[in-house]
């Protein structure tokens, strides 16, 4: 799963984001490692969302700070089962 969010125009200048990813797992899977990757590097390596969600239905937000962006936000989700991202949340911290 990878999918790109335009942040900024051509005239505006780079700058760092917050980012908060939210999953809703709505069912009970075997506990998947997951590998979370945004603009091309690794940022989480080892989610793994129904033991984190503590149960089918419960949302998880896992919060990733300094991201550089230049244009897009690259998110990229690395796992064998299909993951799902429920919506994405970019801040702009500066």
């Amino acid at each position: 799963n990878r999918f790109e969010l335009p942040l900024l125009g051509p005239d505006d200048t780079p700058c760092k984001y917050t980012v908060k990813l939210y999953f809703a797992n709505l069912e009970e899977n075997p506990s998947t490692p997951l590998e979370v990757r945004l603009q091309g590097k690794i940022v989480d390596s080892t989610l793994e969302l129904p033991a984190v969600a503590k149960g089918t239905a419960q949302p998880v937000v896992k919060v990733y700070e300094h991201i550089a962006v230049e244009s897009g936000l690259s998110v990229e989700l690395g796992a064998a089962d299909p993951i799902v991202v429920s919506a994405v949340e970019a801040i702009r911290e500066d």
